[in-house]
């Protein structure tokens, strides 16, 4: 089913390709970042790619996604961004934790 609607939608097509070409770039320049910076940068931008794209999600969905149903792509209430903020911020301590750069003497 997935590569019949893939053959039959160009426009999905060139989707899928700029998909893969975007993955790639982004794992060429992580193993770059941990080859001449260090891991611990990588793991900080990994962190924020995640918090950005959720971000961008937020705008489009309160910009467009009022007039396009389409764009809908975030809950939007008050208890759903808490939620979330809550899970960004225990992944970013969690990660801050991992890499030492917080440190507390119970753990």
């Amino acid at each position: 089913m997935y590569f019949y609607e893939l053959g039959s939608s160009g426009l999905l097509l060139i989707f899928v390709i700029l998909g893969i070409i975007s993955i790639a770039t982004f794992n060429v320049t992580g193993l770059n970042v941990t080859k001449y910076i260090n891991a611990l940068a990588r793991s900080i931008c990994d962190v924020s790619r995640t918090v950005l794209v959720w971000a961008i999600g937020i705008i489009i969905t309160v910009s467009a996604g009022t007039n396009k149903p389409n764009y809908e792509w975030e809950l939007t209430d008050g208890v759903a961004i808490i939620v979330q903020l809550s899970g960004f911020a225990v992944l970013i301590i969690g990660n801050l934790i991992y890499n030492s750069i917080i440190k507390f003497p119970c753990i």
